[in-house]
C-alpha cells in the first residue's frame, strides 16, 4: 500500500512539475510580448521627442482640418493624433488653434488684397 501511495505521489508530482512549467512557459511568453511593446512605445516616445514637429507642421495639419468651419481645439488635437502619433495638450491645442485661426485669417485677407 505504502508503495502505490508513493506511486501516485511521484505521480502527481510530476503532473504538478509539468503544469508548473507550462504556465512559467506562458508568463515567460506574456512577459517577452510586454518587454517588446514597452520597447515599441518607448523608441516611438524618444524618436517623437527627436523629431518634433514644427509649427509649420502643425499649420498644415490645422489647415487640413478647417472642414467649412475651424476646427477647434479637440478636433485639432485629434487631426494631430492622427498625424503625428500623439496627444498635444489641450491648453496647448487651444493655443496653437487661436494662433492659426489669426494667421489663416490675415493670410485670407492679404490673398484677397493683392
Amino acid at each position: 500500500m505504502a508503495v502505490h501511495r508513493r506511486a501516485q505521489a511521484l505521480q502527481e508530482a510530476r503532473r504538478t512539475s509539468a503544469l508548473v512549467r507550462r504556465e512559467l512557459g506562458v508568463l515567460l511568453r506574456r512577459s517577452e510580448e510586454m518587454d517588446a511593446k514597452i520597447e515599441k512605445i518607448t523608441a516611438r516616445h524618444s524618436s517623437a521627442e527627436e523629431s518634433q514637429p514644427s509649427e509649420e507642421d502643425y499649420y498644415l495639419v490645422f489647415k487640413k482640418a478647417i472642414d467649412g468651419n475651424y476646427p477647434d481645439a479637440h478636433q485639432f488635437g485629434d487631426a494631430v493624433e492622427a498625424t503625428f502619433g500623439f496627444l498635444v495638450p489641450d491648453d496647448e491645442a487651444n493655443r496653437l488653434v487661436n494662433r492659426f485661426i489669426t494667421r489663416h485669417v490675415a493670410e485670407l485677407q492679404e490673398d484677397h488684397i493683392a
